[in-house]
């Protein structure tokens, strides 16, 4: 890419050949939803910035430097890597069938302004993740390898769903369940 791009509908990179991002975003924006078909190279950073209840798909499996949540509701599909930061500045919303994948290998902080985490998974080979602040959680939380340091961190799982936490060998601060139904709950996958 020579510079940052706004989606409006959909990107389906399906050529063999090598696509360099450089240091530019792919943004997806406007009044639709849109899937992200993204091929196997690495992006360097993916933005939600969808107005309203419009949805971004991940089809299949993509991967980014740092991924930007700055508006829209759900986020569904497979699976986004996240190799750097994840910077979600959007105060509403939440939910999604995606998976968030964090397997960078340095230093990586989770926050959130409000919105709310799909699907968080954490396979780290090494570096360590940072929790910062009240993350709400949608869907389920599972670690499957790497540090993390919860700080005085706060994991709030929320939504219209059951929730699974997975929490490996970490200590968490906090941990708040409001479901927004009572026949709605937390699962725990592990000791915790």
């Amino acid at each position: 890419l020579a510079r940052d791009v706004a989606v409006s509908g959909d990107w389906t990179y399906n050529s063999t050949s090598t696509f360099n991002a450089q240091t530019f975003k792919v943004a997806f924006v406007d009044w639709a939803d849109s899937i992200f078909t993204a091929g196997s190279s690495t992006y360097y950073t993916i933005e939600n910035a969808k107005p309203g209840s419009q949805v971004l798909t991940i089809s299949g499996q993509a991967t980014t430097t740092n991924l930007v949540v700055s508006s829209g509701d759900n986020m569904n599909g497979g699976t986004l890597n996240v190799l750097g930061g994840i910077t979600v500045t959007n105060t509403g919303g939440y939910g999604g069938t995606l998976t968030i994948n964090i397997n960078g290998t340095s230093t990586q902080t989770l926050s959130s302004a409000g919105w709310g985490f799909p699907n968080i998974n954490i396979n780290k080979s090494s570096g360590t993740l940072y929790l910062s602040g009240t993350i709400p959680i949608a869907g389920n939380w599972t670690w499957q390898s790497g540090t993390v340091d919860a700080q005085t961190s706060t994991l709030k799982f929320i939504g219209w769903n059951n929730s699974t936490l997975t929490a490996g060998p970490a200590t968490y601060y906090s941990i708040e369940v409001a479901k927004s139904s009572g026949d709605y709950g937390l699962i725990l996958g592990s000791n915790l």
